[in-house]
C-alpha cells in the first residue's frame, strides 16, 4: 500500500528514524524520534505499541522496508518510507558531481526527497 506522506496529518503521525544516532544528529525530518534499526529489531515491545501506527524510514528505505516487515509479522502496524527511484538518480548524479557522499546530500537534501517518497505497508 502506499501513501503520499504530504497528506499525513503531523499531530497524528509516529515518524521514527531508525538510522544509528549520528546519522541522525547529522540531518533528520522535524518531529521524527530515532530509535536505531537494531534497538528496534531487538526489543520492538520497548518503544512501540501494536495498536498505534508507525512510520519507518532511514536513507534510501531499505533498512525501514526491512525492518517494517519484520515488525508487521509480530504484530504491530508500521509503514515503510522509501525515497523514489527518481530521487535516487539524482542523488548518485549530484554525488558524482560535486565528489560529496550519498549520506551527506541524503542529509542535505532530506526534505526534499521525503517530498517525494513512498509509504508502503508490508
Amino acid at each position: 500500500m502506499s501513501v503520499n506522506i504530504r497528506y499525513l496529518k503531523p499531530s497524528e503521525t509516529i515518524l521514527i528514524d531508525i538510522r544509528e544516532s549520528y546519522e541522525y544528529k547529522m540531518g533528520h525530518i522535524e518531529n521524527a524520534i530515532n530509535i536505531p534499526n537494531d534497538l528496534l529489531e531487538l526489543v520492538p515491545e520497548k518503544y512501540l505499541k501494536k495498536n498505534k501506527v508507525y512510520y519507518l524510514y532511514c536513507d534510501l528505505g531499505i533498512r525501514s522496508e526491512q525492518l517494517s516487515k519484520m515488525l508487521n509479522k509480530k504484530g504491530y502496524k508500521t509503514f515503510s518510507i522509501r525515497i523514489k527511484d527518481e530521487t535516487v538518480k539524482k542523488l548518485d548524479y549530484i554525488s558524482s558531481e560535486t565528489n560529496r557522499s550519498r549520506n551527506e546530500l541524503i542529509n542535505v537534501l532530506l526534505e526534499y526527497a521525503i517530498k517525494n517518497c513512498e509509504i508502503k505497508k508490508e
